[in-house]
């Protein structure tokens, strides 16, 4: 049991390891450390709903979304993070690289996608068009993280 969840922790990607313990929420007022107790339950995970954490950079995105994927990944589930680089990368590469091959199929095997810096970077039509397509596959079945500093309207 124990060897299997070490296992996916580290399939996971996640960049360090944070956990909710860690996070103020005091220096952070517009975030409802309630509202994030409710995410750990996972019954979000359950239902494939999805969560979009929006702010500025340095606002604590990225480590509630590691935290609530460890949480995951300590309750069974399968979850991959990945930045939208890192996921621009994979799909440039999927068809003459292996490792992004098979970094990609893992995505869409997973309970829990993260990605992590959406807009950050721009990207091609192309691109958004296959990340368009990511989501469209993930749609009712896999839950998704994604963290921007971007709001919807500049997406």
């Amino acid at each position: 049991e124990n060897k299997a969840m070490e296992s996916r922790l580290r399939q996971a990607g996640f960049p360090y390891v944070r956990t909710l313990e860690d996070f103020d929420f005091a220096f952070q007022a517009a975030i409802s450390k309630r509202h994030i107790q409710q995410l750990t339950t996972m019954q979000w995970i359950d239902d494939a709903f999805n969560v979009f954490f929006l702010g500025p950079p340095g606002t604590g995105k990225t480590h509630l979304s590691v935290a609530i994927g460890g949480a995951a990944v300590d309750k069974g589930y399968k979850v991959r993070f990945i930045s939208m680089d890192q996921l621009v990368s994979a799909f440039r590469t999927e068809s003459t690289d292996p490792k992004a091959h098979r970094a990609l199929r893992a995505i869409r095997k997973a309970d829990l996608v993260i990605i992590d810096e959406l807009g950050f970077l721009p990207i091609t039509r192309t691109e958004a068009n296959q990340f368009f397509q990511l989501v469209n596959d993930l749609y009712q079945r896999t839950s998704i993280i994604i963290t921007s500093n971007k709001s919807f309207e500049e997406w």
